[in-house]
């Protein structure tokens, strides 16, 4: 036997373009119902990137808190769940960028869950897919620079627990490209033209 659970995922959008932002949406559920309700242990998330495609660092949330980045190899993301118990879920939200090479694949992000069931017997559900068509040439040295900006009180350059991101703040490039942080303190600027580039944050946008 093993527990009732199910994975399903979204995209934030069904199309988008070399360099834009996607998030993706992917939740687990542990049913109490039926005839063997029991425990997920050791639930992990293993998702298929598209080809083309990258993780943005910092980007993953778990549960509407930050949490810490997924383990990546290739084009396989790894979180890790820990136990789900019956009645459970969890929501995992994340972002992805498609580069240049991305028009070359089909877009489809595929997830599979594994896990431990009754007398530590492996389980796998799966798999939970979300396709997004992407525009723009397969091959192309334009490129795009994405980041994020966070309360970074002890002046490390990495975001830890308890610094928050900066939303609404104006970020401009050096040839005038502007673009406003998300509800998570991200930007990105697409089709940017190769070399050496500047970014900076309009001090007068952000609090």
């Amino acid at each position: 036997r093993k527990p009732s659970v199910s994975i399903t995922k979204q995209a934030s959008a069904a199309k988008a373009a070399t360099g834009d932002i996607v998030t993706y949406i992917i939740r687990v559920v542990n049913s109490d119902q039926g005839d063997t309700p029991m425990t997920a242990e050791d639930v992990r998330v293993v998702d298929t990137m598209p080809v083309g495609f990258a993780y943005l660092t910092g980007s993953t949330y778990l549960e509407g808190t930050l949490a810490e980045d997924p383990k990546v190899e290739g084009r396989l993301v790894t979180w890790q769940l820990g136990d789900i118990a019956p009645g459970e879920s969890r929501e995992l939200v994340y972002k992805l960028s498609p580069g240049p090479g991305a028009a070359s694949g089909d877009g489809v992000n595929t997830a599979m869950l594994y896990g431990i069931g009754e007398l530590g017997q492996p389980f796998e559900e799966g798999p939970a897919t979300a396709r997004v068509l992407i525009s723009g040439p397969a091959f192309s040295n334009l490129g795009a620079i994405i980041g994020k900006l966070w309360h970074d009180r002890d002046d490390d350059g990495a975001q830890d627990a308890g610094e928050e991101p900066i939303a609404g703040a104006e970020v401009m490039l050096d040839d005038g490209m502007r673009a406003v942080t998300d509800s998570e303190g991200m930007y990105h600027f697409g089709q940017v033209k190769p070399g050496l580039r500047s970014v900076k944050v309009n001090p007068a946008s952000a609090p």
